[in-house]
């Protein structure tokens, strides 16, 4: 089976730590400190001289939330629904006002923020500080809040297929995650805003369709295609929409997709070595 961080690309951020500026960096499914050594012994040291290790404590963040399921439901759904910038939390101000700072160098979150417009303009003293340190981690730049919902979301298509009782519990909220996405989508590749959507979420290997009955989009798809087909931005591909997708030869990708009319889905390959 494909890598579930294949087709996705890699993404870094520059981080404030100890003085210096560190590069942390997501590739092939992992986040990585790469101006640190060994972790551990780099841990062992900042807690000795009691000083403060950004890199390290944006990790240990990142860790805490690479299952959490809140990710999916916080997170943007399309690029008309930005992820705010890891600037918009702010810190009291030598002059009593409030300026913009790395969101997780913040202690004692959660704190208020700057107005903004979108989904978040507020950032509420009810949050607790583990979502708060979500949403700090999902507005981070550098494309590393997108790779943590594509972890989250491929930990739960793994969860789906190995554990489906255990996952029973979640299935609700995965298809809320689901279809939010897939509304997003379908609105704007066929230019109906009020489109209304019904979607039945099927297993993996059942087949998928996408079709239209008296007025109504219909979808059957699995919980998989946020991870095998969303998160890495292969939903509409030579202005069709993808159904599935299987990783072809010289990197490219061989799609099953359907045209705007929704009829018969065609299978094409698309990526380096195929016209779209």
């Amino acid at each position: 089976m494909t890598a579930w961080w294949a087709g996705i690309e890699p993404a870094s951020i520059v981080v404030r730590c100890g003085g210096a500026e560190h590069t942390v960096g997501w590739e092939q499914g992992a986040l990585v400190a790469g101006d640190h050594g060994d972790l551990e012994d780099e841990r062992a040291l900042a807690a000795l001289a009691g000083e403060r290790c950004a890199c390290l404590e944006l990790l240990d963040a990142w860790h805490r939330h690479v299952t959490d399921l809140r990710a999916l439901q916080l997170a943007a759904r399309d690029i008309s629904d930005p992820i705010r910038s890891s600037a918009w939390v702010s810190s009291p101000g030598a002059r009593g006002g409030y300026i913009p700072v790395a969101a997780w160098e913040v202690r004692g979150l959660p704190l208020p923020s700057e107005p903004r417009t979108g989904r978040f303009p507020v950032y509420p003293r009810s949050w607790d500080d583990s979502e708060a340190e979500l949403i700090a981690l999902l507005g981070l730049g550098g494309d590393i809040g997108e790779r943590l919902i594509a972890t989250v979301a491929a930990h739960w298509t793994e969860r789906l297929r190995t554990d489906p009782a255990g996952a029973a519990g979640a299935r609700p909220r995965l298809r809320a995650a689901l279809h939010g996405r897939l509304l997003a989508t379908l609105r704007g590749w066929l230019g109906e805003p009020g489109l209304s959507l019904t979607l039945e979420l099927v297993g993996e290997d059942e087949p998928r369709s996408l079709s239209r009955v008296a007025g109504r989009v219909r979808a059957r798809l699995p919980f998989a295609w946020l991870s095998e087909i969303w998160t890495r931005d292969l939903e509409l591909a030579g202005d069709r929409f993808c159904l599935a997708a299987n990783a072809g030869h010289g990197g490219g990708w061989e799609l099953r997709s359907v045209a705007r009319d929704l009829g018969a889905p065609e299978r094409i390959a698309f990526g380096l070595d195929a016209a779209a």
